[in-house]
């Protein structure tokens, strides 16, 4: 399953880069999310993971998000483990006085979401442009430190 996904902002990149960096903000415009809760790093503290939960309909399913890669306030790359198995890629660049964010999402969902390897792309576009929208109304809140 591979969907892209690209939309503008009227909203500067910075305003927008650290809702697709900081996953403890995702559930405040993506549909599905339930719950971000930062673990602690096992490693050398160089890996940022997040145990997550998603809702699709009447399912609850959990994961781990791990931060793969960042350029900071350009580029976000998030994997997240079974059963999405998936790797999601946000770019940001400016945009005359807002911002284009390019999202690539890459897997092979397995077990529960095996189905949402069905899904055709422009579907799962639909459902990133509600997300989108979502953000568009948070964004015009005020920033996450705002609230």
């Amino acid at each position: 399953m591979e969907f892209t996904y690209e939309t503008r902002f009227d909203q500067p990149v910075e305003r927008v880069y650290p809702y697709v960096a900081d996953p403890t903000l995702w559930g405040e415009y993506v549909a599905a999310v339930v719950e971000r809760t930062s673990m602690p790093d096992t490693t050398d503290g160089a890996v940022p993971r997040w145990q997550a939960v998603d809702r699709l309909g009447p399912m609850r399913v959990s994961f781990t998000d791990v931060l793969v890669e960042r350029d900071e306030g350009h580029r976000v790359v998030w994997r997240h483990s079974a059963p999405w198995n998936a790797t999601t890629e946000y770019r940001l660049e400016p945009d005359g006085s807002g911002a284009r964010l390019s999202m690539r999402f890459t897997g092979s969902p397995s077990g529960p979401l095996w189905f949402m390897g069905l899904i055709p792309g422009g579907i799962a576009a639909r459902m990133m442009a509600r997300d989108f929208a979502r953000l568009r109304q948070v964004l015009g809140s005020g920033s996450p430190a705002d609230r």
